[in-house]
């Protein structure tokens, strides 16, 4: 009996040809090492696809990773009897020129044999995949840039829905139906071999779509109204916002995690810029320059309305160029501190409402009326321009305290009428919405704080 001869030198031979021979020597051995399946053969044939100078040379490294590629797909699909099938044919050369059994294929084979008669080939099947094929997924940041592109649209369709729906508080329920929206879809699954490199992609892009969930499932309210003629009212308006509110700083914190991401990858490199749509600004609310000393919030006169009477004060930066966000941070922290204090004017709206709610009666309508805020600017621009979380806690600052004058003002108008239980369903979205405002602000201040 003739002993089959050694492949090895053959394949060791090829090898050397795959990275030093002419076109021609360079395309042979590439269809040599395809039918060899060996193990040694799939690093140079990956280098090959993927760095030859040569097209040809290219295309005959892909066709002989076709070879394998042929079982990964079929591990992927689970057809147990079509791995073992297509093994057998690559060891009988039936893909291609009669192909040497090399020590690798004979340990593979036997191994998917087992675990086929074990009926666990698709426990084993991911990790199989990675092994055969480690260098097959992208890299990682080109993957965090594609994601990052992606998740901005949602961003900005998130700001501008939460805009629509405070101008919709202000004006009685009236929406800009031209607003642009990205209206992204879902991003899809990574493919199996970079998902399996990089796990942390996998719940990263879970929890982006769930923004891009619970954003679509608010600007169904948007459509309702644009779409399909349905009105949209002051209070169904504040409803929406108080239940959307708290997706502004998630998808924040979400775009920090993937930007940390860039930053720590091995072959990080300085991102581009990225590429947004149509840049939405926050609807545009009375506001003045910040002054000079921490706020001081007088007690108002018994009997007197002092709604927005009351400015927040801060250091007035209008003259420096130098970016430094956390120099704001006072003069917010204390504008919060101010409404949502025991007697400030978020919690006595709030607990006024909710007396009503409960009891059908409050004694607020006798009560003094506490002071509001005025509106908060940022000067200079550049500091909002370098931190997203300075513009997006002081838009939803802004937003509270538009939100506290209206729903004061409704408040007044329930009890000089005398039905306070017949406007509660009016007036307590707009506290709700004050007060769910304020408090997914100050993370993201907590954030400009920080640096993160």
């Amino acid at each position: 009996m003739i002993e089959e001869q050694d492949p090895q030198p053959m394949i060791e031979a090829m090898l050397d040809q795959l990275e030093h021979g002419s076109v021609a020597e360079r395309r042979a051995a590439a269809y040599y090492l395809g039918e060899s399946a060996s193990e040694e053969s799939i690093e140079p044939l990956i280098t090959a696809y993927h760095d030859d100078k040569n097209r040809s040379v290219r295309q005959a490294a892909a066709y002989a990773l076709g070879m394998y590629r042929a079982v990964d797909l079929a591990l992927t699909k689970g057809e147990n009897d079509r791995v073992v099938g297509l093994l057998e044919q690559v060891a009988r050369g039936e893909l291609g020129q009669r192909a040497p059994i090399g020590r690798w294929f004979r340990r593979i084979l036997g191994l998917l044999l087992a675990l086929v008669v074990l009926g666990g080939l698709n426990l084993y099947r991911d990790n199989i995949r990675v092994l055969l094929f480690p260098n097959l997924a992208r890299d990682k940041v080109t993957i965090a840039r594609e994601i990052d592109r992606w998740f901005t649209t949602v961003q900005n369709d998130v700001t501008a829905l939460q805009n629509q729906f405070y101008s919709a508080i202000s004006s009685g329920g009236q929406v800009d139906c031209t607003t642009f929206f990205n209206e992204p879809a879902p991003f899809p699954p990574l493919p199996g071999v970079d998902a399996l490199t990089y796990p942390e992609f996998v719940s990263l892009i879970d929890r982006m779509n769930g923004v891009r969930s619970q954003y679509s499932t608010a600007k169904a309210r948007f459509n309702a109204v644009c779409v399909d003629g349905n009105p949209l009212t002051s209070e169904t308006a504040a409803l929406a916002l108080q239940e959307f509110v708290p997706t502004v700083p998630l998808a924040l914190e979400l775009k920090n995690e993937l930007q940390t991401i860039i930053e720590n990858a091995p072959t990080a490199t300085a991102a581009p810029p990225t590429e947004t749509s149509v840049p939405v600004e926050p609807t545009a609310a009375p506001a003045v320059v910040p002054t000079a000393e921490p706020p001081t919030v007088e007690p108002p006169t018994p009997g007197s309305s002092a709604l927005g009477n009351s400015a927040p004060t801060a250091p007035n930066f209008a003259g420096e160029s130098d970016a430094n966000p956390a120099r704001h941070l006072p003069a917010l922290y204390a504008i919060i501190d101010n409404v949502t204090t025991a007697r400030g004017a978020s919690s006595l709206l709030l607990r006024y409402w909710q007396e009503v709610q409960s009891s059908g009666t409050t004694s607020g309508c006798e009560a003094t009326r506490p002071s509001i805020p005025q509106n908060y600017i940022v000067l200079p621009e550049i500091d909002v321009a370098v931190s997203e979380e300075l513009h997006q806690a002081v838009n939803l600052i802004n937003i509270g305290l538009n939100a506290l004058r209206d729903g004061w003002r409704e408040f007044q108008t329930a009890c000089d009428a005398g039905n306070m239980q017949g406007r509660v369903a009016t007036g307590l979205p707009f506290a709700e919405a004050a007060d769910a405002a304020f408090e997914n602000a100050v993370p993201l201040l907590d954030r400009v704080g920080t640096g993160n």
